[in-house]
């Protein structure tokens, strides 16, 4: 009986059983899915986020997240403060520290051009435009870059376009444009009389500045790291003026459907936003050609002026220098401010004119005015030049030794400087003497010994006569012969010759016998040398030889001999 009911139990259950288990297998299975439904949706966002495409469900999320963010910030502003301050404190730190070392470098490196050419077109742009040099040099030393570039409708705040500078991370688009937005309408609820004006127009965030540009349709915004020069504004404006004039109002319809594959702006934009690629307006531009060019002639003309300056200075040192070491010059003052003009004050030696002489060679260009006293110099370049010019010598045939106290003559000169040089009384020396015997001229060693040689001769007398000894004749001879060989000796080089008679007596006799007899013996002497001489040589007879030496037994007379210039 049971397995009659078992079998009809299954025929009419068994069906329905089955549906009932693979209806609770389904429930089992949808409720497991069910508890992965929040790891499902997370894999879906990070997928589509690292695929950069937009959905439904980031939209959404995107909107009721700047909603709360927006009602949150509205009814607890301290609130979202405090969450968020942990997290910017330490970059705004950051930015902080690395904003003052670069403005330090830049300051630094603005101190070690000081006198440069771009200092000195700073200069110019401070008193041109009246900003402090301080903020001008900061400006220019300050560098910065757009990083980040957001297009963002005014309204939603839905983000309609993101270009991130090149190497840079990207940064949540979406999450920024929604932050940025509730920021932004808080500013305007807060600060703007009817909620319809006002918005951030710039502000700092971190270590960017923050830089936004209005527009009916879409809002730029740029994230510049550093300080952006005073025409950065006008050329964000520039940029989303073109945009909308390229685009029109499709920015804010394309908004509104959400399209996500419509970019607006690329890397073009923002790479000229920044300051190498991005020219200044004309005006301005103008003026910063016309101050170059006119920082570049004064730079000029003062680079010549130095140069100029450097020349003189230097060339007016080498004279200073050379006149400084000129013997017989003692320089006391010295100016040279104007350039190719000197005014030289001191003390000069008659002998030191030379000094002028090699001025006006050598600087012929410069006009000099001497201020100078004359004095006596002791120098022995001053002495030697003052001995050689009162005697007509070269300063090569003067010596000067200090030492000894002596001026030496030496070398050959003419006869006639010669005979000059050795007159006695040819020059005063009060410091030195005077020592001749150095010095010579042509055919001198054969004069000297014709010379020596008729002043040596002697023609003797018998006793109480005016004829010679016996024997004489020879000796007569020979000296007239020598004679004879001097006179011709000094016409070839024109030089006469002054003979003086002179004769001699022993005790024998009275005063007046010998008297007598020296006249008679120097005029018969006399008589025989005059026929050797010619004009104008002359013999004379020595009147002194009027007295006799104790003892002497000599009876003879000779002949004493001084050459002279033939022509005075």
């Amino acid at each position: 009986m049971s397995g009659d009911y078992d079998r009809l139990r299954h025929l009419l259950v068994d069906t329905e059983s089955n549906r009932l288990d693979a209806l609770e297998e389904k429930l089992d299975g949808a409720t497991a899915e069910l508890g992965r439904v929040p790891d499902i949706l997370a894999e879906d966002i990070e997928q589509n986020l690292q695929d950069g495409r937009r959905t439904r469900l980031g939209d959404a999320l995107a909107e009721a997240t700047t909603g709360s963010l927006e009602l949150a910030v509205r009814r607890k502003p301290e609130t979202v403060v405090n969450a968020v301050y942990p997290v910017i404190g330490p970059a705004i730190r950051r930015s902080i520290a690395e904003a003052l070392r670069e403005m330090a470098d830049g300051f630094d490196s603005s101190m070690r051009e000081t006198f440069s050419l771009r200092a000195l077109r700073w200069r110019f742009e401070a008193w041109r435009t009246g900003i402090p040099y301080a903020w001008v040099v900061l400006r220019h030393t300050t560098r910065y870059q757009v990083e980040h570039l957001f297009l963002i409708e005014p309204g939603s705040g839905l983000l309609l376009g993101h270009v991130t500078a090149e190497g840079l991370p990207e940064l949540d688009a979406d999450a920024v444009a929604g932050m940025f937005t509730a920021i932004n309408q808080f500013v305007r609820d807060s600060v703007s009389v009817d909620g319809r004006d006002g918005g951030i127009g710039s502000a700092m965030v971190g270590g960017y500045h923050l830089a936004v540009s209005e527009g009916p349709h879409a809002r730029l915004v740029a994230f510049v790291r550093g300080v952006p020069d005073q025409h950065f504004g006008v050329r964000l404006d520039e940029t989303n003026e073109a945009l909308h004039a390229y685009h029109g109002s499709q920015l804010g319809v394309d908004a509104a459907m959400g399209d996500p594959e419509r970019a607006f702006i690329d890397q073009s934009q923002l790479e000229a936003l920044n300051p190498l690629d991005q020219p200044q307006a004309g005006p301005q531009q103008g003026q910063r050609r016309i101050a170059s060019r006119v920082l570049g002639v004064v730079a000029v003309v003062a680079l010549i002026y130095g140069v100029l300056q450097l020349r003189w200075y230097l060339r007016s040192s080498a004279l200073h220098d050379h006149l400084a070491a000129e013997p017989g010059l003692l320089i006391t003052g010295w100016d040279d401010s104007h350039r190719n003009k000197l005014v030289i004050d001191g003390l000069m030696d008659p002998q030191a004119e030379s000094a002028k002489a090699w001025v006006a060679a050598h600087a012929a260009d410069v006009g000099v005015t001497w201020n100078v006293r004359p004095y006596a110099s002791l120098e022995p370049a001053i002495i030697r030049r003052r001995v050689a010019g009162r005697l007509g010598l070269g300063e090569a045939n003067v010596e000067y030794r200090q030492t000894e106290g002596s001026v030496r003559l030496r070398g050959e000169v003419p006869f006639t400087q010669w005979y000059a040089a050795t007159q006695p009384g040819a020059v005063q020396l009060d410091s030195a003497r005077l020592d001749a015997s150095g010095l010579a001229y042509p055919g001198k060693p054969q004069i000297d010994a014709l010379i020596q040689r008729i002043e040596s001769a002697k023609v003797t007398f018998d006793s109480g006569t005016a004829q010679p000894s016996t024997g004489m004749d020879q000796k007569v001879g020979d000296l007239m012969h020598d004679i004879d060989a001097l006179v011709a000796e000094g016409q070839s080089r024109g030089i006469a010759f002054r003979l003086k008679a002179s004769g001699f007596t022993d005790e024998a006799g009275s005063y007046e016998q010998n008297r007598s007899l020296r006249q008679q013996r120097s005029e018969w002497l006399a008589t025989r040398a005059m026929k050797a001489l010619k004009s104008p040589s002359s013999v004379t007879i020595d009147q002194s030889a009027i007295y006799i030496l104790p003892g002497s037994s000599v009876r003879a007379t000779s002949l004493t001999v001084e050459p002279f210039p033939a022509k005075p």
